[in-house]
């Protein structure tokens, strides 16, 4: 059965991650919770979660699970390593690389998450992307208000994918996390011009080779002076993401910051 999750039990989620003092509005998380609804068994391990409207998306045990909260999260890439191994604000995951957007968070590491992502990116399984999305945002709705975020923007996808799976997660996530924080979509104009080679297939330095060039930007300045927030499900060495800042960022945005669900760290 399935229940429409109830207001008070998602706000006891955002106390639990420790987002009750952040400025992202009770009342506009509180309309994304009555429109998403809940399933009664929970989305990581299947376990019944009573199959009540009291119950969340995901049992207690698993949101321990999905959101990393014990290592410490390198400020440009995102990437969990230890605390010693980050310096100059830059850690071993992306001390390589030319990265062009500025900051990154993940909720959680991707050899836990794997299984949610492929399911995510499946049309039938959109609400998956939404109820991540909600936890996303209560992790790091604070975070984004600290980096002044003022537009939100989803990876494209291009149009013979989206043809074949009919779904964006990336979309998804990205009008839960806009219309949760109240801050604005942009980049409707944005489209993926190139049909890349799988990313997964390729080593670090391909994949950054591969995207190159592969969007373009809108006519007109919706990014003139825009403070950021690019939305994908997985971030892995940062190509895409970087690639998609650099195209925000000739087009005037100020600033590109990165939110994802998982962070993949040496699955190449």
């Amino acid at each position: 059965m399935i229940a429409r999750a109830s207001v008070s039990r998602t706000l006891s989620l955002i106390r639990f991650l420790g987002g009750s003092t952040g400025p992202v509005s009770t009342k506009r998380l509180r309309s994304v919770a009555q429109a998403i609804l809940m399933p009664a068994r929970c989305l990581l391990c299947g376990r019944k979660t009573g199959g009540t409207e009291d119950e969340p998306a995901f049992c207690a045990d698993c949101l321990e699970r999905v959101v990393e909260t014990e290592c410490p999260a390198c400020p440009r890439c995102g990437a969990f390593t230890a605390a010693a191994a980050i310096s100059d604000g830059r850690c071993p995951f992306c001390r390589d690389f030319r990265l062009h957007f500025d900051a990154c968070r993940a909720l959680g590491r991707y050899p836990v998450l794997s299984n949610l992502i492929l399911q995510m990116k499946r049309q039938e399984n959109e609400l998956l992307a939404k109820n991540l999305a909600i936890l996303w945002l209560m992790q790091f709705g604070a975070w984004a208000a600290a980096h002044q975020i003022d537009a939100v923007v989803a990876v494209p996808m291009h149009w013979t994918r989206f043809f074949c799976r009919a779904v964006n997660s990336a979309s998804a996530i990205a009008d839960v996390v806009a219309r949760g924080s109240g801050i604005p979509q942009v980049g409707q104009g944005l489209r993926r011009i190139r049909r890349t080679a799988p990313q997964e297939n390729l080593n670090p330095f391909a994949r950054f080779r591969n995207i190159r060039n592969a969007f373009s930007k809108p006519k007109g300045l919706p990014f003139c002076n825009r403070r950021i927030l690019v939305i994908d499900d997985v971030l892995t060495t940062g190509a895409t993401a970087s690639e998609l800042a650099r195209v925000l960022k000739a087009g005037g945005a100020d600033f590109v910051a990165v939110g994802v669900i998982a962070r993949a760290q040496g699955h190449f």
